[in-house]
């Protein structure tokens, strides 16, 4: 199992329980913004190589306070620092990565910045809320780990404030690295990838990449055996014991 997070909090849990479906996985329709431009940073690795991170977006307002009742100030801190399953957290300053998912069921924020333990599912279950990348937020919701992938679970739908505008920091990946554990949920690009099956009933295509897959929670990408490209960009998903990187337009693929 997964070193990190089991040594934390010895819980495990997804966004979806049961049987795999639209609440998910899968989609018929959509897309959302594309991949990221603009300025640099730095990304670190557990095992790979990384070309570093890109960076688009405009100006993070407001600063970065704790949490209520799991005293925490960043998705890092949470992912690290031993917070108990089912635990209320409060968090400032994280930048929406996705659009809410086609399913409705939830989207992506990351810490400013990005990086190692950056990266947080927001589940909204049925509750509807106006979100878009590069949207700075700030969340009160419980904390949960479900079937090894993080979320914080909204309660309601006015837990949810965007308070300003930032950056979408981009690691970027030249290979794979020893585990893609710390990378959860953030938004990374990989190059250089071949697609090595054609979509399974779930939309889900295997790659090159070390049992990583291409996803369509945001957009269906029509990828199939075959395809050579040269780079995919989203954030990174965990679900059924296996990472998927979830391309948000058409934008995110690079042929």
């Amino acid at each position: 199992m997964r070193n990190l997070l089991f040594s934390c909090l010895a819980v495990s849990l997804t966004i979806a329980c049961g049987d795999k479906d639209d609440s998910t996985d899968g989609g018929t329709s959509g897309g959302t913004t594309g991949g990221t431009t603009g300025g640099t940073t730095s990304g670190g690795t557990t095992g790979g190589t990384t070309s570093g991170g890109t960076t688009s977006g405009g100006t993070t307002s407001g600063g970065t306070t704790g949490g209520s009742s799991g005293s925490v100030s960043s998705v890092y801190d949470l992912k690290t620092g031993g917070v108990a399953d089912k635990t209320d957290v409060s968090l400032t300053d994280l930048v929406v990565t996705s659009d809410v998912a086609i399913s409705g069921v939830g989207f992506f924020a990351q810490d400013d910045g990005g990086g190692e333990y950056s990266g947080i599912f927001i589940y909204l279950g049925k509750l509807a809320v106006d979100v878009a990348p590069g949207d700075v937020i700030s969340v009160s919701g419980t904390y949960k780990d479900y079937y090894d992938l993080a979320e914080i679970q909204l309660n309601a739908a006015g837990d949810l404030q965007v308070t300003g505008s930032g950056s979408m920091t981009t690691d970027a990946f030249t290979s794979a690295p020893g585990d893609w554990e710390p990378w959860e949920s953030a938004l990374i690009t990989v190059e250089n990838i071949n697609v090595t099956s054609d979509a399974d009933k779930y939309g889900e295509v295997s790659t090159n990449w070390d049992g990583l897959s291409i996803d369509d929670l945001f957009y269906t990408h029509g990828l199939s055996d075959g395809d050579h490209l040269s780079s995919v960009t989203g954030p990174l998903y965990y679900a059924y014991e296996a990472f998927k990187i979830t391309p948000r337009s058409a934008d995110d693929i690079a042929r």
